[in-house]
C-alpha cells in the first residue's frame, strides 16, 4: 500500500503527530513533513513524497489556510489527482479550494471513526491495484480493449476493386432492363398497384424487447454482464481484485450493488467509450460523499455527485481531462 502524505501548518504539530500515530496503528504507512535535516534539498523530498503519496490528508486551521506551503501541497495534489481527505480541525466552514469534496469534522481536536480508515484503506487499495498495471498510458488503453481487433475498412485502389465495381454497375443495368421489360408486358400497361400487394392486416406486431429489470438484490452473475455491456468492469487489478471485488455483492452490508445498479440507470442505452472500472467509482464517491453520507437514508445515491466521481475516476485512471459524463458515453 502507498503512504499517505499528511499537510499541515507546524503550529498545528501536535494534533498532526497525534494522527500520524493513529493512522500508523491502523496499519497505514504515513510520510509527515517533520523537517528532519534535508537541507537545500527539502523542497525536493516534499515534492517526490507527496507525487509518490497514494492519499493526502490536509489538516483545516486558519494557521494552515496562511500557510503558503500547506497551499501549494493542496494545490498539487489536485494537479496529481490524488484522493484528498480534508479534516477540518478549526473554524467555521471547510476551505473554497476543497469545497467539492467531502469534509471530516475533528473540531476540538478529535480524531476520525473508523469509517474514515475504511475508506483510506479502500481508496489505496484501489490504488496499488492500478500501479500494478504499470503500463504506460498508451499501452493501458491497448490493453483495456478486447483481443479482437477491430475490422478495418481500407480504401478500394487494388485492380480486384475495380473490376468488381464494374460488375456492380452493369449487374444494376440489368436488373433495369428486366425491370422496364416486366412493367411494358403487364395488362394496359398499368403500373403497378402497390396497395394490393400489402398486408391488408393493419394490426401491428409487436417487437419483443429487453424488459430485464435492474434492481439492487440482483447478484453480481445478473450484475456483471450488463455492467460488462457498459464497458465496466468490476476491478483495476488482478483476478484475486476482481473476486474480492465480486464477494461485496453478497455483503448485505456493502454499498456495490446499489452503486452498480444506480450507474447502469444513470447511463441508461448507453456505454462507456473506454474500459472504466466500478471500485474507481466507488473510491472516488466515497472521496465526494464521505462514507458516513454513502448512501442515505432513502437507499438512493447522489446521482450528481455520482456524475462528478464517474469523471474523476475516469481521469484519474487515464490521465485525461474530461469534463463532462456525457463526453465519456457513446451509444450501444
Amino acid at each position: 500500500m502507498k503512504h499517505i502524505f499528511v499537510s499541515y501548518s507546524h503550529k498545528d504539530m501536535d494534533y498532526a503527530y497525534k494522527l500520524a500515530d493513529i493512522l500508523q496503528n491502523n496499519g497505514f504507512t504515513v510520510w509527515i513533513d517533520a523537517r528532519l535535516d534535508y537541507g537545500s534539498q527539502w523542497p525536493l523530498e516534499i515534492q517526490t513524497q507527496l507525487d509518490a503519496c497514494g492519499a493526502f490528508i490536509l489538516i483545516m486551521t486558519p494557521r494552515a489556510y496562511a500557510s503558503e506551503w500547506v497551499q501549494s501541497e493542496l494545490q498539487r495534489a489536485k494537479r496529481k489527482l490524488k484522493p484528498i481527505f480534508p479534516l477540518l480541525l478549526e473554524g467555521d466552514e471547510p476551505w473554497l479550494s476543497v469545497e467539492s469534496t467531502q469534509f471530516y469534522d475533528v473540531r476540538g481536536e478529535t480524531f476520525p471513526d473508523e469509517k474514515f480508515y475504511a475508506t483510506l484503506k479502500r481508496v489505496l487499495t484501489v490504488r496499488e491495484s492500478v500501479t500494478r498495471l504499470n503500463l504506460p498510458k498508451q499501452q493501458v488503453r491497448a490493453t483495456l480493449e478486447t483481443d479482437t481487433p477491430p475490422l478495418k475498412f481500407k480504401a478500394a485502389t487494388t485492380a480486384s476493386a475495380i473490376v468488381v465495381s464494374v460488375i456492380l454497375c452493369i449487374g444494376v443495368i440489368v436488373a433495369g432492363i428486366g425491370l422496364v421489360s416486366y412493367l411494358s408486358s403487364s395488362p394496359n400497361n398499368s403500373p403497378i398497384d402497390l396497395a394490393t400487394t400489402s398486408n391488408t392486416d393493419d394490426t401491428q406486431t409487436e417487437i419483443p424487447t429487453d424488459t430485464t429489470t435492474i434492481d439492487p438484490a440482483m447478484t453480481i452473475e445478473e450484475l456483471e454482464p450488463l455492467l460488462n455491456q457498459a464497458n465496466i468492469s468490476v476491478s483495476t487489478g488482478s483476478q484475486a481484485d476482481l473476486d474480492r471485488v465480486r464477494s461485496y455483492f453478497s455483503d448485505p452490508t456493502s454499498d456495490y450493488p446499489v452503486l452498480a445498479v444506480t450507474i447502469l440507470e444513470l447511463i441508461g442505452e448507453n456505454k462507456f467509450k473506454t474500459t472504466e472500472y466500478l471500485d474507481m467509482f466507488d473510491k472516488w464517491y466515497a472521496i465526494l460523499a464521505g462514507t458516513q453520507n454513502y448512501t442515505p437514508a432513502n437507499g438512493e445515491l447522489d446521482t450528481d455527485m455520482l456524475e462528478e466521481a464517474i469523471v474523476k475516476a475516469h481521469n484519474d485512471f487515464y490521465g485525461d481531462n474530461v469534463l463532462l459524463l456525457e463526453d465519456l458515453l457513446e451509444s450501444r
